[in-house]
């Protein structure tokens, strides 16, 4: 696949015995700004569409679909703008690993064009386009679309996809398009911003962490023995890239270097305390602001749930020594911090008290407090006129109110 002078992309496949895995040949008319405007995502586009296609016909013929086999992968000019090469190019095996390609790059597609779909739907807005043609365009009822229109408060990160404004991320509030978070999904421009500059870097990985931060200032001083156990203690497992530095199993954040203590994996524990009277304790913090379950890191060495009801004691004040916790969530947390080298993993734990107790904010809390929760809507929306709830533990909440449901 390449672009022709004349600025229309071309795709064409071997005929008979020799197809790669069709016969067929495909043009896409684009002028040279078109081509210029779209870069490396129409060649995106085209592989997730060659994608379809070939499994619509496997699907039609019962027949598993005709991949390549092992073949020398020629080397590609940096310079060209679009590889001559896809991943579907390189060899897999068929079956099971096919199927997850497909389900993996429909899904990114589907994704895409609803970006398509939503900036398509404000630009006919902005031209003062007929609700009822754009229902009629959708298929969907006039009161369908009227309802899209009305959810187009602001671009959603697959809208901002679609209209370009992902070629990096410019700065920290802005977040990664969903579509482009994983790994698999190439990117040949994708660079992320160092969160500490190189001039200031030595510096702020003293001051700008928590204690018992290593110091090393890129992966590169983590010796493969110690990535060997890191790996083996993780609770999401996680690759290296070719550097050998750690990869975020929560794909790209538009962001690289590290703002927690270590490089990879850094763990974490969060709690939930619920009162027999049907209040949970929540805090703000300094850094995000919004209500959320108390949390911090670990300790080297340190016992996890030990760890959890010394965060309480520091940020809370609250007690809980004599009760058990239970735990409701092992896995990846997200955090401001974050970046594509170094992010946190958590245990989440439920700790169910008598009844509520004096609180004092401590550490990095400026607010705590108790709240009465019966639904997790109910509390979101009493939160919101005093900062607003911390989106990413709302599941969370709702894992706590689903244990704790006596028909649960």
């Amino acid at each position: 696949m390449y672009f022709n002078t004349r600025g229309i992309l071309m795709i064409t496949t071997r005929q008979g015995v020799a197809a790669h895995r069709g016969g067929l040949d495909l043009t896409i008319s684009l002028t040279a700004d078109q081509a210029d405007a779209l870069g490396a995502d129409a060649h995106r586009l085209v592989d997730y569409l060659d994608t379809v296609m070939v499994q619509i016909a496997a699907i039609r013929t019962h027949a598993e679909p005709v991949l390549p086999e092992a073949r020398v992968i020629p080397a590609v000019p940096a310079q060209q703008v679009v590889s001559e090469v896809t991943a579907k190019d390189r060899p897999i095996f068929q079956g099971v690993q096919w199927d997850e390609r497909v389900l993996q790059e429909v899904s990114a597609l589907l994704s895409m064009l609803d970006g398509v779909r939503d900036a398509t739907l404000r630009r006919h807005a902005g031209h003062h386009g007929s609700i009822r043609r754009a229902g009629y365009a959708m298929g969907v009822s006039k009161a369908t679309a009227q309802s899209r229109r009305n959810a187009l408060q602001a671009p959603s990160p697959a809208e901002l996809w679609a209209a370009g404004a992902y070629g990096g991320v410019r700065h920290r509030k802005a977040s990664m398009p969903a579509v482009m978070r994983p790994w698999s999904i190439a990117w040949p421009g994708y660079i992320p911003v160092d969160v500490f500059p190189p001039e200031t870097r030595a510096r702020c990985l003293v001051d700008g962490v928590e204690g018992s931060a290593e110091a090393l200032q890129t992966p590169d001083g983590v010796a493969a023995a110690e990535w060997l156990r890191r790996s083996a203690a993780a609770l999401v497992p996680f690759d290296l890239d070719d550097r050998g530095w750690p990869l975020n199993p929560a794909g790209r954040t538009g962001w690289t270097g590290r703002r927690l203590r270590h490089w990879g994996e850094n763990a974490a524990a969060n709690c939930i305390v619920r009162s027999n009277d049907g209040y949970v304790l929540m805090t703000r913090c300094d850094d995000l602001a919004l209500w959320a379950f108390p949390g911090g890191m670990i300790e080297p060495g340190e016992d996890r749930v030990e760890a959890m009801r010394r965060v309480l004691r520091e940020k809370t004040g609250v007690d809980v020594s004599g009760v058990d916790p239970k735990i409701l969530h092992r896995g990846y947390r997200e955090d401001a911090r974050a970046t594509d080298n170094a992010w946190a993993c958590s245990v989440l734990s439920l700790f169910v008290v008598p009844r509520q107790v004096p609180v004092a904010a401590g550490g990095d809390t400026i607010e705590v407090g108790w709240f009465r929760v019966d639904t997790a809507e109910q509390l979101a929306a009493e939160l919101d006129v005093r900062g607003g709830l911390y989106e990413a533990h709302r599941p969370w909440l709702q894992a706590a109110i689903d244990h704790l449901s006596p028909t649960a």
